[in-house]
């Protein structure tokens, strides 16, 4: 009989192993980041099968109870090891919903609150779903439904075979602030990147969520200080910073962050620029494709689907126990 246990992951090289290999690994869920973010403490599990890893939860604590949600980190969820998804049909479907049957029932015992961001390549939500289907006053989760876009870089044998597939508008204007003398640089200015936030959000009449300005804050400085992200800068030819956005990358994929603008420099070619640059750095260092993380909103959207950036659909499941 097949032996399962849900037990927290006392070694961090083991649970970046299971990142690494594991179809929805990405950035936002290695040690390496998740420790370096200011203000929370990073729980990770693990689901053993007869002693093996094969899946992994990612848990924060933020002082308020545990959930997996960080703003600006999608994918925070589980992870299945490639062990587990490398398996015939029906052997990784019989599997699955072992193993994740173990992983619910353990947490919802333990914690009175879950929330899981899944990874587009996560497959069977059906035991997040039937958890407490006969009894719901016990507490079930709730299911959502999210879009990202994803811009794939693999098909393309160099950079300008991508920009060739853009629309003739981005092309002039990536073309254009190369010759008006727009450049790119790194920076290391998180104050500068927050301050720009904030400025778009104003400039369009909205205010930023409670708690985003912090967020940025500390998810850049995470980025920048585990290696996993750099801070691009767009500046004028004049030497003014238009435009700075945060990119992570991991080893198959990019993505944007977070960025800003100001807003004396708004509708300037800047911020294509800033975008196609780091594309193409991506496409040229390997990445496969990049996620430019949410486009649940359709003047964004429609920014990024000018970038060939492709509607995935993902999900976020959140449980709430009953009170007491």
């Amino acid at each position: 009989m097949t032996d399962y246990a849900c037990v927290p992951c006392e070694d961090l090289s083991v649970w970046d192993a299971l990142v690494a290999g594991s179809p929805q690994g990405n950035v936002f869920c290695t040690s390496a980041f998740l420790t370096a973010l200011e203000e929370v403490r990073f729980e990770p599990w693990l689901v053993l099968r007869d002693g093996r890893p094969a899946a992994g939860a990612v848990l924060l604590d933020r002082g308020g109870g545990v959930s997996a949600g960080y703003h600006l980190c999608p994918y925070l969820g589980v992870l299945m090891d490639a062990h587990v998804s490398n398996q015939p049909v029906h052997r990784r479907s019989r599997w699955t919903l072992e193993i994740l049957d173990c992983l619910i029932a353990t947490l919802t015992g333990r914690y009175r609150r879950l929330r899981f961001a899944f990874h587009p390549a996560f497959e069977d939500l059906r035991p997040f779903q039937w958890h407490n289907y006969h009894e719901p006053e016990a507490g079930q989760f709730r299911i959502h439904l999210r879009y990202t876009g994803l811009t794939r870089l693999d098909g393309f044998g160099c950079f300008d075979e991508f920009l060739c597939t853009l629309p003739e508008t981005r092309r002039n204007q990536y073309r254009k602030a190369q010759r008006q003398g727009y450049t790119i640089s790194g920076s290391d200015d998180i104050d500068r990147l927050v301050a720009l936030h904030a400025a778009t959000f104003s400039n369009q009449g909205a205010a930023c969520a409670p708690g985003e300005l912090a967020a940025v804050r500390s998810v850049a400085a995470a980025a920048l200080a585990s290696g996993t992200g750099e801070l691009l800068a767009c500046r004028t030819p004049g030497g003014e910073v238009a435009n700075m956005a945060l990119f992570m990358r991991d080893a198959n994929w990019g993505y944007y962050v977070t960025g800003g603008s100001e807003p004396a420099l708004r509708g300037q070619v800047s911020g294509v620029l800033l975008h196609l640059e780091y594309l193409r750095r991506a496409q040229e260092t390997g990445l496969k494709a990049v996620d430019m993380i949410g486009m649940n909103s359709p003047p964004r959207g429609n920014f990024k689907s000018t970038l060939n950036a492709e509607l995935v659909p993902y999900h976020v499941a959140e449980w709430q126990a009953p009170a007491l």
